[in-house]
Order: structure tokens, then sequence, then C-alpha cells
């Protein structure tokens, strides 16, 4: 590992730090100090919130990872000579886990839910419409899940402690 990369690394992590340590000073201001007062007594809140979300992206990644493992590098070949391969989206957990996290926030495609089987032996297309309709609900579930549920979640633990 290059020293120069590393050097740059925490030489960012710092600038980054640096600047949460002015926040310190805003607790003296008459408008940003009762904000900032606000958001630390909501930090365990938001910690539980961030780990039911950690809990549900792991259930889902586990399972999403588990149906297209052995999908991992297939290729097919369609009728017109086009080479379709498997989304790497679910072959891995390190995988699953960022394509749940953008899929999160609106980031992902709707197709990396697709799977590519291999063609038969005699050059015909094969697919598994089972697996496929199952990983596509599963992958739908989580997001309304995550998008409708937990952001609700989350704008209630939000606005109830600047209602005490």
């Amino acid at each position: 590992m290059d020293s120069t990369l590393i050097h740059e690394a925490l030489f960012a992590l710092s600038s980054v730090m640096s600047v949460f340590k002015l926040m310190f000073y805003f607790q003296e201001s008459a408008k940003l100090g009762p904000l900032q007062v606000s958001i630390s007594s909501m930090m365990v809140e938001i910690v539980r919130f961030f780990f039911i979300c950690l809990c549900i992206m792991l259930a889902f990644a586990f399972g999403l990872t588990r149906m297209y493992e052995p999908y991992r590098g297939m290729k097919r070949v369609e009728p017109d000579g086009e080479e379709v391969k498997q989304s790497p989206a679910f072959t891995s957990f390190g995988n699953s886990m960022k394509t749940l996290f953008l899929r999160m926030l609106g980031v992902a495609s709707d197709d990396q839910a697709d799977v590519v089987v291999a063609n038969a032996e005699d050059g015909s297309i094969n697919e598994h419409r089972f697996t496929e309709v199952i990983g596509s609900t599963m992958y739908s579930v989580y997001q309304v899940l995550m998008l409708i549920a937990m952001l609700n979640s989350l704008i209630a633990i939000v606005t109830g402690p600047s209602r005490r």
C-alpha cells in the first residue's frame, strides 16, 4: 500500500472531522444552538432507526444473495447474436448490500433482479421464471418496506423530540 494514498485518506478524514469540530461553537449561536441541542437529543433514536434499517438490509441481502449466487458469471446468446451477462448485483453478499443501499437511495435499477441462464445444448434460451419472479418480488418488497415504512418511522422519530 502506498504511503501517499494513506496520507491522502487520513487528510480527507481529518478535514471532515475539523469541520465537525466547528459544530461545538454553534451552541453559542441563538439560531443554531437550539437546533444542535435537539439533534443531539435525537441521536439515540436515529441510531436505533439505522440499526433497524441495517437488520432489514442484512435480511434481504442474505436472501437475495442465496437466490442469485448460482447465476454468477452466466451468459446467454440472444437469437440476434447479442450476449447478455448476469448482473453482479446480487451474486455476492457485498454486491447485494451495495445494491440494496443504492436502491434505498433510489439509484439502483429495476432490471438488476433479472436472471440470466446459459443457453441449452441445442442453443435455445433457458429461463428460470420462478426464480426471477421471487427475486423481483423480494426486491420490490424491500423497496416498499424501506421507502414507505422506514421513511415514515424516521419522520416520526425526528418529529417526536420536538413535540416534547
